[in-house]
């Protein structure tokens, strides 16, 4: 791939208007004049919430070609860091962006998309035929030892008494923020929404287990991924990766996580972390991973937030999460596509001197 310099141009006065009123956040020495300013010579973004969400799957086709033109046909790598599993990231993302590719007559090649899934578990070369580059699983006693978990246990009698009271006796808690998934043997998800627990009528026996989910009568996502992530490492597994989303706590096996991946992608691509374009939709810990100031080397911007306050009050006091100093809000308001629209229609590529290529 031919090496280039993309920078962002600055918006028209009007546009400049329509971005005051969006959801961009921007975190540490990133601005929006900076972000503008700044060149950068790779992008890695998340997908859910950037390119389509779940109840906007049908904005993806909008997307998904603007990534093509302004990143791939420009020369800039691409990496899409995502929670998907691996069948999903195949079908969800590989397949339709390889369409995509072949419809805009691009010349993929092998290292030059890539696709992190599984929260940075598992790696796909796209330009090489879906090929999966590398792959962390669970040990056998890994999971053994998660199932000791007294949060975890407590998150999984939740759950059954879901599945067996749901509808009844008025509690009617939400679908989708209540169930366990491990589609594959690289991520364990916890679907828990604490607040929609609380709201629907939850039995006594429910809330009691909620608490000892997380530590105290009214948890967050975070208090239950703190926990966890105690327990886990009094029993002897520190290693392993929990992460608090906007829709989960995540368990993935040791070595994996959005910010290792991130430092992957510049290793592979050679590209100085400061000079890669991170995207992501919501202040999560894994996105956090991805986009967080941590030695500064961070520019980037969130399009969306969807944590409630106290989660948000959490993850800003978490270096953890944060790094030194946490994002700053700009542009409260719009649609959260309309902003990496924004981003895609207004990158613009310059050839770069190869010994520059890592400045």
């Amino acid at each position: 791939m031919r090496q280039f310099s993309a920078t962002l141009e600055a918006p028209t006065s009007h546009e400049a208007d329509e971005i005051r009123h969006s959801q961009v956040r921007i975190a540490r020495k990133t601005s929006v004049s900076n972000l503008i300013e700044e060149p950068f010579h790779g992008i890695a973004s998340d997908y859910d919430g950037v390119v389509e969400r779940h109840d906007r799957k049908d904005i993806a086709d909008d997307i998904r070609p603007l990534f093509v033109d302004n990143s791939l046909a420009k020369g800039l790598p691409l990496a899409f860091i995502t929670g998907k599993e691996y069948a999903d990231a195949i079908t969800e993302i590989a397949d339709p962006f390889r369409a995509a590719i072949t419809q805009a007559g691009i010349e993929l090649k092998p290292e030059e998309f890539w696709i992190y899934c599984n929260n940075g578990s598992n790696l796909i070369d796209v330009g090489a035929d879906n090929a999966l580059i590398e792959q962390r699983e669970f040990s056998h006693k890994q999971l053994n030892t998660i199932t000791e978990s007294e949060a975890i246990r407590a998150l999984m009698e939740i759950y059954e008494v879901v599945d067996e009271l749901r509808g009844r006796l008025g509690f009617h808690p939400d679908t989708e923020a209540t169930h366990f998934r491990q589609e594959d043997n690289s991520t364990i998800c916890f679907r828990i929404d604490p607040d929609n627990i609380r709201q629907s009528g939850a039995p006594l026996h429910v809330l009691q287990a909620l608490k000892r989910a997380g530590g105290n009568m009214h948890p967050t996502r975070f208090d239950i991924a703190r926990k966890i992530k105690a327990e886990l490492a009094r029993l002897g597994a520190d290693d392993l990766v929990v992460s608090p989303t906007d829709r989960s706590v995540d368990i993935t096996p040791p070595g994996s996580g959005k910010r290792l991946a991130l430092e992957d992608f510049a290793k592979r691509t050679g590209i100085n972390p400061e000079r890669i374009l991170r995207i992501g939709d919501s202040p999560t810990g894994m996105d956090y991973g991805l986009l967080a100031a941590k030695n500064n080397e961070f520019r980037g911007g969130f399009t969306n937030v969807t944590l409630n306050e106290s989660e948000l009050v959490q993850i800003q006091s978490d270096p953890d999460h944060f790094g030194t100093t946490p994002p700053v809000e700009i542009n409260p308001g719009a649609d959260q596509f309309d902003n990496v629209i924004w981003l895609m229609n207004n990158i613009t590529t310059t050839p770069r001197v190869s010994s520059a290529w890592s400045s």
